[in-house]
C-alpha cells in the first residue's frame, strides 16, 4: 500500500491501524478524567475557594466557571500542566472536546486592572499563540477587572454554546 506522502505502508502498519480497539465516549471520558498529573500547590495563607464538588480553586470567578462547567456536564481538569515548548503553563481549566477527542484550554485572567498581572497575562497569551493555540479554536480566554467583574449570565451562555461544540 502506498501512503499519501508517497511512502509504502507495511502490512504490519495497516494491521495495527485496522485493529485499533474502539473505545466508547463514556470510557474515553472516564479515562481522561482519571489522568494523573502534578497539581500546583497553594501557599499556606492563600484564600480558600471551593466549587460545589469540593475542588479548590484560586478565585471566586473560578468557582463560578467550575460550577457552571459541572452543571453543563463538561468534563474538566484543573491546572493540568501544558508544555508549550520552552515553558510549561497551568491553564485554569483543561476541557475535553469529545467530538474531536482533544483538549481545549481555558484561562481566566481576573486581575486585568493590575499592570504586572496584565503584562504576565499578555505574555502567557503570546506563548499560547506561539505554540499554535488560538482563541476559541484551542483556547478560551476570559477577562475581568475590579470595575468589570465576570458576567455570570455571559459565562452561562458561553458554556451552553461550548457544550454543543465539544459534543456534550
Amino acid at each position: 500500500v502506498t501512503a499519501s506522502q508517497g511512502r509504502t505502508v507495511t502490512a504490519y502498519e495497516v494491521n495495527n491501524i485496522i485493529s485499533m480497539p474502539y473505545i466508547s465516549d463514556e470510557a474515553y471520558i472516564t479515562k481522561w478524567l482519571n489522568q494523573n498529573y502534578e497539581k500546583m500547590g497553594f501557599n499556606e495563607n492563600y484564600p480558600e475557594y471551593y466549587s460545589r464538588i469540593g475542588l479548590r480553586v484560586r478565585s471566586k470567578s473560578e468557582v463560578i466557571i467550575a460550577d457552571t462547567l459541572e452543571e453543563a456536564g463538561i468534563p474538566f481538569l484543573y491546572e493540568k500542566p501544558l508544555d508549550l515548548g520552552l515553558v510549561t503553563v497551568h491553564p485554569d481549566f483543561t476541557l475535553l472536546d469529545i467530538s474531536n477527542r482533544k483538549n481545549v484550554y481555558w484561562e481566566h485572567f481576573g486581575m486585568m486592572d493590575e499592570s504586572e498581572y496584565r503584562n504576565k497575562a499578555f505574555a502567557k497569551i503570546r506563548r499560547y499563540e506561539e505554540a499554535g493555540l488560538y482563541q476559541w479554536d484551542s483556547v478560551i480566554w476570559t477577562f475581568e477587572t475590579g470595575k468589570y467583574p465576570i458576567n455570570t449570565r455571559y459565562i452561562r451562555k458561553m458554556i451552553q454554546e461550548l457544550k454543543e461544540r465539544l459534543g456534550f
